[in-house]
């Protein structure tokens, strides 16, 4: 096929075809990566940006259509223009298993080469020549293997699993140890300018624990007796109770002054 229009703004035309046997051809627009704040793992002068890259292209397949022009250290898919992850080589805490699921549909790739002088050539490539994504060495795999091979891929073998679980909690009790070390061999000591850190002992932590009980306790009696004259006919019953005993308490002093009237010895008359 002929390709007339080899150019599109400021980007190239790459025709791509899936593998041998597809007769019509996928269309990728390429030109060099260029942003205001450079990134350490996309250098301007050596990135390639790829916009229109198929849903099953993977990152080697990729690197394969672009590896004739120079060496390729680096390939990232993601589905919009950004920040590209950090690869597996660079995380030092990489897990055994995927994070997050692999993006689907259409996506933009960056090939990033070894030399400036690889991607000028890539810019240049002819877009009339054959290229294939699937080849006998970089097989694309689809159809139903492909849904079994996602499938397989949700489950992890449990004893990587666990032999990573076990390193981490080996590190983290390493750090908490030394930490705490280092906590106990600084206490009561002066640093550089002079000043001395006190650190709360466990005899005061023992304190602050039993304060905050007994701070708990009084509160929960508080919420009980709020809690006694809640619904109206408990307020009800709670004033007649009340005056009910007022009342007798005034009858009991009445018959007090009574009788003390009347013994009373001292008769003026």
């Amino acid at each position: 096929p002929t390709f007339p229009m080899s150019r599109l703004q400021d980007f190239r035309l790459l025709p791509v075809k899936f593998d041998e046997t597809c007769r019509t051809s996928h269309v990728m627009y390429i030109k060099k990566h260029h942003v205001r704040q450079d990134e350490d793992s996309l250098p301007s002068e050596r990135t390639l940006f790829v916009v229109g890259v198929p849903p099953l292209c993977t990152e080697e397949a990729l690197k394969n259509i672009f590896v004739a022009n120079g060496e390729v250290t680096g390939v990232f898919l993601r589905k919009r223009p950004g920040a590209c992850p950090m690869t597996h080589a660079q995380d030092s805490s990489h897990c055994h298993y995927q994070s997050h699921p692999s993006e689907m549909g259409f996506k933009v790739g960056y090939v990033v080469f070894k030399e400036t002088s690889a991607c000028d050539r890539a810019l240049k490539m002819d877009p009339v020549v054959d290229r294939y994504l699937s080849t006998p060495n970089c097989q694309i795999v689809t159809g139903m293997k492909r849904w079994i091979q996602d499938y397989r891929a949700k489950w992890h073998d449990p004893n990587l699993l666990q032999a990573e679980i076990d390193e981490y909690m080996t590190n983290f009790d390493n750090q908490a140890t030394k930490a705490q070390e280092e906590q106990e061999a600084s206490q009561g000591k002066p640093d550089k300018e002079g000043w001395v850190t006190v650190t709360r002992s466990k005899k005061s932590l023992k304190q602050g624990e039993l304060k905050r009980t007994e701070i708990r306790r009084a509160k929960k009696k508080r919420k009980e007796k709020e809690l006694l004259n809640f619904y109206q006919f408990q307020q009800r019953e709670t004033k007649r109770e009340q005056i009910a005993q007022l009342r007798k308490k005034f009858e009991e002093d009445k018959h007090r002054v009574s009788v003390m009237r009347a013994a009373r010895k001292f008769k003026p008359y």
